[in-house]
């Protein structure tokens, strides 16, 4: 099949869309044309925004997707007409009948009781895989040697990181989130920026608050970003020369695209599978006595002070 209109419909109180991305991206590349549309608690506009291809999201209420509200919501949903495959990761007699109320010609989703009276095909959920490749998996539906049929030139069909240009003046940049929550935190980052005083830095932050405006006076050749939209932020990550950032998202976001980064985070993300498929993150994994550079799924360094960690900025943002 060379067209297709897909409906997705994510689990119950999902918060990370990125976990779909590969999945996505499968999809894209499938078929020569393809209606993308996800189905959710929660709005994912500003995420997808950074896709080059169009997603439709639908935001719903839980009980829209109940027992009785999932047939009126498919009358609801006008657009969603002529779908071809609908793809459900939700449990639950409303999201299991949804795809028929859609219509759909193809509905898949995990093993379930009820499911065989709804869906056209049923599989088992591999636990076994990060949730990444879980829900790739679902709509890969029974092909053979399943995730490792997946090979996605992600490169090919992103935008290209422009700071080799010479259109601007290079620069770094940093995307915080609230620095009043951690101090040790908060003065890693204010001592990597007294180490950047030759660099141009862009700083964005959701929300403004003390620390922010202190490492602003501090620095004052530091471009204020703050209060841009998040859904925009894609423009100064494509634009940069690296990105130090302690935000999940926007670190996926670099890593996706193709620009250097480094995630400072007390979390070790690679107990949650997070590297898993197109994500392999670049971490700066502190706690009050070292910091590890972690690449992936491996730590490559152990490090007690800041110039060692300014190396490492230097060495891979090519400073």
């Amino acid at each position: 099949m060379h067209k297709a209109k897909v409906v997705l419909v994510t689990p119950e109180d999902h918060d990370d869309i990125y976990e779909f991305l590969p999945t996505l991206f499968y999809l894209r590349e499938k078929y020569e044309e393809v209606e993308l549309n996800v189905i959710s608690d929660r709005s994912f506009d500003s995420e997808l925004s950074h896709l080059p291809f169009k997603v439709v999201n639908y935001v719903v209420a839980k009980k829209e997707l109940g027992a009785i509200g999932s047939l009126k919501l498919a009358h609801k949903l006008t657009n969603l007409f002529n779908i071809t495959h609908f793809y459900n990761y939700r449990s639950g007699i409303g999201a299991i009948n949804f795809g028929r109320s859609l219509k759909a010609t193809n509905r898949v989703g995990y093993k379930d009781p009820v499911g065989k009276l709804f869906y056209t095909k049923m599989l088992e959920r591999n636990t076994g895989l990060a949730p990444s490749l879980q829900y790739l998996e679902l709509v890969q539906e029974d092909e053979s040697s399943l995730v490792n049929k997946v090979s996605l030139d992600l490169e090919s069909k992103l935008p290209e990181n422009f700071f080799h240009s010479k259109d601007h003046d290079p620069f770094i940049f940093m995307a915080l989130g609230d620095l009043k929550q951690d101090d040790h935190k908060y003065i890693l980052i204010k001592d990597i920026l007294g180490q950047l005083t030759n660099q141009k830095v862009i700083m964005w932050s959701a929300e403004k608050n003390q620390h922010h405006i202190d490492l602003l006076e501090a620095h004052p050749n530091i471009i204020d970003a703050t209060g841009v939209d998040y859904g925009q932020i894609h423009q100064y990550i494509l634009t940069s020369q690296g990105i130090i950032t302690d935000q999940l998202n926007v670190a996926r976001l670099s890593t996706l695209i193709g620009v250097d980064h480094f995630m400072i985070c007390r979390e070790d993300y690679r107990q949650r599978e997070i590297s898993a498929f197109s994500f392999v993150l670049s971490l700066l994994h502190f706690d009050e006595k070292e910091i590890r550079y972690i690449e992936g799924a491996e730590q490559l360094k152990e490090m007690n002070q800041v110039h060692e960690v300014m190396d490492l900025i230097h060495e891979k943002f090519n400073l």
